[in-house]
């Protein structure tokens, strides 16, 4: 959409100006971004919401560790192990360092890191995954939910909320916690321009759980965001979130929620067409239209959102909402998309 084009853009022109391994990595693909245009990316059914990063070269990676380390100060040994592990993915360098610091074979010198050359005497994680298991191995219980938490909202959160959500018993100083989780990489610090609350945290990539823990998180999260009220919530966790965290919990087999996450998402496509955003109308729609109760609720859903497809210029999402439509009730008239 234009709005997002124009942020495109204004990235593009600050990595313009600035040296190193991740601006080098993000210009090929913001300028391929910028070369589309909106109508060809449109026809294809497909909407950008991330930018990945190019792997960086042996070489880069050398020189980002040089950066970091100091040249004198990297060695021979981390360098080819770094890019071994990694294949020079700038997120997975990152969560390797973090991880190889919390092992202490990466130690911090005089405010800046140094190779703990007795650690790296240590053997070394046969690849990231292992790595980033012994990371995960080594988390306090309170760290653990944290993560999980953040995870499954897959959102950056302001730390009133994280505590608001934890299950009990939640750790005191829930700010304090993570602020110290920031300082060891495991959660990243967010500031949005006009925020009330002045940081956000979201967890970084990794960590496993079964299939049955993250059903009974996601259903729980979804009771507890559609039950806060209007103070509590804060920008971008109303009924929205609640919605999708039921979808989540539904496609992991929690079918009983399937009513509160088609109300939910009902009720924040009105909220969206309150605030005048068409975009958040459609996004809403489509998880009403996958937790529809009935084929009755199935088709009049899928007739509203191809309404707002269409109006948004997404005819092939329209035409295929439109069918959807009429296949779940057909008798009914479908939209007229010409």
């Amino acid at each position: 959409d234009p709005s997002t084009r124009d942020v495109v853009r204004l990235l593009a022109a600050r990595l313009a100006f600035l040296k190193g391994p991740a601006a080098d990595a993000a210009r090929p693909k913001l300028s391929l971004l910028l070369a589309e245009t909106p109508d060809a990316a449109r026809g294809q059914g497909q909407d950008v919401d991330r930018v990945a990063l190019e792997s960086l070269s042996e070489a880069t990676v050398r020189t980002w560790l040089g950066e970091l380390f100091g040249a004198d100060g990297i060695g021979e040994e981390l360098p080819p192990t770094v890019y071994a592990l990694t294949g020079g993915r700038p997120g997975d360098v990152v969560a390797l360092l973090c991880a190889l610091a919390d092992a202490r074979q990466i130690t911090r010198v005089d405010g800046g890191l140094g190779v703990n050359t007795a650690g790296l005497a240590a053997a070394l994680p046969e690849n990231l995954a292992a790595a980033l298991a012994l990371r995960e191995r080594a988390l306090t219980p309170d760290e653990r939910a944290v993560l999980d938490l953040l995870r499954a909202l897959s959102a950056p959160t302001p730390a009133r909320l994280v505590s608001r959500l934890l299950p009990p018993p939640a750790p005191v100083e829930v700010a304090r916690l993570l602020g110290r989780m920031a300082s060891r990489g495991l959660v990243v610090e967010v500031r949005l321009p006009g925020d009330p609350d002045p940081v956000r945290f979201r967890a970084v990539p990794g960590g496993s759980t079964t299939p049955e823990a993250d059903r009974a998180l996601h259903a729980r999260l979804a009771r507890e965001l559609a039950s806060l009220g209007q103070r509590e919530t804060p920008t971008g966790f109303g009924l929205a979130a609640a919605a999708r965290q039921a979808l989540l919990a539904v496609r992991l087999g929690e079918a009983r929620l399937a009513p509160l996450g088609f109300r939910a998402a009902l009720a924040a496509a009105n909220e969206a067409r309150a605030g005048l955003d068409p975009a958040a109308v459609v996004l809403a729609l489509a998880t009403a239209l996958e937790l529809a109760p009935d084929e009755t609720a199935r088709a009049e859903t899928a007739l509203d959102l191809a309404d707002r497809q269409r109006r948004l210029g997404r005819f092939d999402a329209a035409a295929s909402s439109a069918r959807l439509a009429t296949a779940a009730a057909p008798g009914r008239a479908a939209i007229c998309l010409a």
